[in-house]
């Protein structure tokens, strides 16, 4: 089979044409890779924000977790009392020897003695059952 200069022509404008084809599909192609490539760096910068707005809500529920923390901690309660009689003059210190319920260690049941960790304001309810003679 013998090849002619025709047939190497029209080889040759196959050729052209394909290539033209995959010239304008490269081009196609970068343009859609540009594309992406811009969508892809705005996405990034949207994660970004909200890994930044992530972290400023993580670091106020940490500050609201200090914060909890040292009001449960600073809280000082308790509740006593005694399971006998006792008969006290003016002015002495009345004990409770048995503390019932007691948070943040501000009574001594030995001493009878309440000291508030901190200046605050203290309330007192006192219960009596007893009989009157």
């Amino acid at each position: 089979m013998s090849v002619t200069i025709t047939d190497l022509e029209l080889r040759d404008r196959y050729l052209s044409l394909s290539l033209l084809d995959v010239h304008n599909h490269t081009a196609a192609l970068s343009s859609s890779l540009s594309s992406l490539d811009a969508r892809q760096n705005q996405m990034k910068s949207e994660i970004q924000i909200l890994i930044n707005s992530q972290q400023n809500d993580i670091t106020k529920l940490n500050n609201t977790i200090i914060n909890l923390k040292n009001r449960v901690q600073s809280n000082v309660a308790f509740t006593a009392g005694a399971n006998t009689g006792h008969t006290y003059a003016s002015g002495d210190t009345v004990i409770f020897p048995t503390a019932i319920y007691q948070v943040g260690g501000g009574y001594n049941p030995t001493t009878g003695v309440f000291t508030a960790p901190k200046s605050w304001t203290v309330s007192y309810i006192l219960y009596q059952c007893g009989k009157l003679l």
